[in-house]
């Protein structure tokens, strides 16, 4: 059974990070995510390098997720291959399968023959492109952005599927998207890891 998809499919909040063949995994994997995403769209990753990662994964809490350079047929079948359980697809603008990313004003046009196709299990946004593609280059609050969040979570909604973001964008609280019904989506590890490692020095005596 795929947990990510039961956990989808049931309403929780699905919470991941990202993370690449130079980080040790099983930590993370471990860690209370539910997911660890591998980014080989905008990494100098190659799906090929990530099979001993995901294969470090096996057994622990955390699915391997990789998203792919592009919407081709080989790259998806590499890294399912490679172990992934759930293949994240860039660019997408018409109907595809797993979780299409919406990034542009194609894309937002076709939401609902998106969301639609059978065995989509989300939408997932691309934060920062799509800030662009609206001409409000990472102007995340403002209202032009804000209208394109609701018209995907509502399309989501719908279609009984999840809306999802790539990251939270910075300095913005995660509840708000979970309440606009944002039910997937990574934050950071670095900035906890750094404040648990920090934690635990403080109570030494130096």
């Amino acid at each position: 059974m795929n947990a990510i998809k039961d956990s989808i499919k049931s309403g929780r909040t699905v919470i991941g990070t990202t993370a690449g063949p130079n980080v040790d995994v099983s930590i993370l994997a471990d860690a209370g995510y539910d997911f660890v995403l591998f980014d080989t769209q905008h990494s100098p990753w190659e799906i090929k390098q990530l099979q001993p990662s995901i294969q470090t994964m096996r057994g622990k809490q955390a699915a391997p997720l990789v998203r792919v350079a592009a919407n081709q047929a080989y790259q998806i079948c590499f890294a399912l291959d490679a172990g992934a359980r759930g293949i994240v697809v860039p660019m997408v603008n018409t109907g595809l399968l797993i979780v299409p990313m919406i990034e542009t004003n194609q894309s937002l046009e076709n939401l609902d023959a998106i969301a639609s196709v059978p065995g989509v299990d989300g939408l997932l946004i691309g934060p920062s492109d799509l800030s662009i593609e609206l001409g409000v280059p990472l102007d995340y609050s403002c209202d032009t952005y804000q209208r394109a969040l609701d018209k995907i979570a509502a399309a989501a909604a719908k279609r009984g599927i999840a809306a999802g973001m790539y990251f939270i964008p910075p300095e913005m609280d995660p509840n708000f998207f979970v309440q606009k019904g944002f039910r997937f989506f990574t934050m950071p590890w670095g900035p906890w890891a750094k404040a648990g490692i920090q934690n635990g020095l403080s109570g030494i005596k130096r």
